[in-house]
């Protein structure tokens, strides 16, 4: 179907009339979708045919924004952005002020944080750290309510702002939010009167898009790298594409160092600018240095890719290579025995899950432990996954529908061990739901469980999550497992181990068989009774 309108849309159910227009290739990254369709909100054709020119000319002037590219704001023009804030939230809530959400709450959350002192707020409760950390979710709160104001109130207009000018104008809005909310304020009191504060904002001057842009011609964007190596990845028969995490991942990165370098312009990257971002995050001292590491090597693919490609090789030739030219940071490995679980603490985190409702708490530590799972590959399981060879239950560790795994021979085929299912962990799966066993952010739950009051260790190296994992392959270890299962089991094999034991089912008796070597970490007799 094709979307070339000029003239409205009515849909065949409602009768309301629509504006609909496909979203040109080059800006589908961009504005997020392949369609604009918009709601006219009326079904007579003559306020639809008006409404819909005056929809059209909104779009067509954001999408002018949105090809601009990246803009510059001064201080005035930031402070005239948070005026047209300030008055459409006064517009918005001036006939009935003392309906507006929160009124109180929100406003002396904003004096507390820009008028330090004219306000105090106070943990109230028997849990001191549970209120502290209730009040700093309030604030958290309101620091990402204001941030999505500026944040709709630029995408409704194009608006793409560099790192520097975003943070003039976040700054400025949540002085401009402020100074609203207490007019509001005085207004739910009976006073109406104007508000000295409104003159303070300057009248917005912007330059149109078309007479000039602060992106050169020939400039290409970090995000237009990735988003052309992610394309190029998916194309093609039996293509691999480059998986969601991943381009978050680079993206993330690409976003920080274009907030250090103040430009997002990758054609002029320098191993100076890249060797200052290192060192800057190593003063800092909040990320450990393989971290660091990681994101240096990660930037320098991101220019390998950019220079390598040939829509962009031409203007990325200015760009210096990175990988090879720069020292990465050092780093001490930690030792398996320091970030594993000792049998004792593995014991003890076994028969606390047990008291678990949550299936998160109760379940993941047993199934990382006794199958050698990351915590994000359990937690992602789907009774869709577990299915039965010659009478023994196995379950998949697979990328279909829509999951990501650290590696393409991180696919798998597990043996269900005879302590999960002593357990009763397949009657549990029986009875699920169909669908994702596990509600999603298992990684922080499961470690703060770990570490909280209800487990109780808090040894400073151990990784709660992981360490049961390495647990597994020194059991494996332990009792005999031969070299290329234990691999295979643990989504470290070679190629050809993996398909070994994953092109068919073929070996996977034999893979239950070494499964099978694994000696529980409790007695049969106790998991029985439990």
């Amino acid at each position: 179907m094709v979307f070339r309108m000029t003239h409205p849309w009515k849909h065949p159910k409602s009768g309301i009339y629509w504006y609909r227009k496909r979203v040109p290739e080059r800006l589908k990254p961009l504005v997020g979708k392949t369609e604009e369709k918009i709601s006219l909100r009326t079904r007579n054709p003559d306020e639809a045919r008006i409404e819909f020119a005056r929809v059209s000319l909104e779009v067509e002037e954001r999408w002018r924004a949105l090809s601009a590219g990246m803009r510059s704001l001064s201080e005035k023009q930031a402070a005239g952005v948070a005026g047209k804030i300030y008055r459409s939230m006064v517009e918005e809530h001036e006939d009935n002020p003392s309906r507006l959400p929160g009124r109180t709450l929100k406003l002396m959350l904003d004096q507390a944080v820009l008028r330090p002192g004219s306000v105090k707020i106070f943990p109230m409760g028997n849990n001191p750290n549970a209120s502290s950390a209730a009040v700093e979710r309030l604030f958290e709160s309101r620091n990402e309510e204001n941030a999505r104001k500026v944040d709709d109130w630029l995408k409704a207009r194009g608006m793409l702002l560099d790192p520097e000018s975003r943070k003039l104008v976040g700054t400025a809005v949540d002085r401009a939010i402020l100074d609203a909310r207490q007019y509001l304020h005085r207004m739910a009191e009976g006073d109406y009167s104007p508000d000295p504060a409104a003159s303070r904002f300057p009248k917005l001057e912007l330059q149109k898009p078309e007479e000039g842009s602060t992106k050169s011609a020939k400039s290409v964007t970090f995000d237009e790298i990735i988003e052309a190596k992610a394309e190029k990845k998916q194309t093609g028969k039996n293509s691999k594409p480059l998986p969601e995490k991943s381009i978050s991942k680079y993206k993330r990165i690409a976003k920080e160092f274009a907030a250090f370098r103040k430009s997002d312009d990758a054609t002029t990257t320098t191993v100076d600018e890249v060797d200052a971002w290192g060192d800057a995050m190593l003063e800092a001292a909040v990320l450990n240095n393989r971290t660091i590491a990681d994101k240096l090597t990660n930037l320098g693919t991101i220019i390998n890719w950019g220079r390598a490609m040939r829509k962009y090789r031409q203007p990325m030739a200015s760009a210096e290579v990175i990988s090879g030219r720069i020292e990465l940071p050092e780093w001490e490995e930690k030792s398996t025995a320091e970030t594993s679980y000792t049998m004792d603490e593995a014991r003890h985190v076994l028969r606390t899950a047990r008291n678990e409702t949550d299936p998160r708490t109760r379940w993941l530590p047993w199934v990382c432990l006794y199958a050698g799972l990351r915590i994000s590959e359990a937690n992602a399981l789907r009774k869709s996954d577990f299915f039965q060879c010659e009478g023994r239950w196995f379950f998949k560790v697979t990328t279909l529908g829509g999951r990501t795994l650290k590696t393409n021979r991180s696919e798998r085929k597990i043996p269900v061990h005879p302590a999960l299912e002593a357990e009763g962990f397949l009657r549990w799966v029986e009875k699920a739901a169909d669908g994702q066993l596990f509600a999603r952010g298992a990684t922080g739950f499961v470690g703060r469980w770990v570490r909280g009051d209800s487990v109780g260790i808090t040894r400073e190296k151990l990784s709660p999550n992981h360490g049961l994992r390495h647990l597994f392959v020194d059991l494996c270890r332990r009792d005999g497992v031969q070299d290329e299962p234990r691999e295979y089991l643990s989504g470290h094999a070679s190629a050809k181990v993996h398909r070994k034991y994953g092109a068919t089912d073929v070996m996977l008796p034999g893979l239950a068989a070494e499964m099978d070597k694994i000696v529980p970490l409790l007695p049969v007799a106790e998991q029985r009774a439990a």
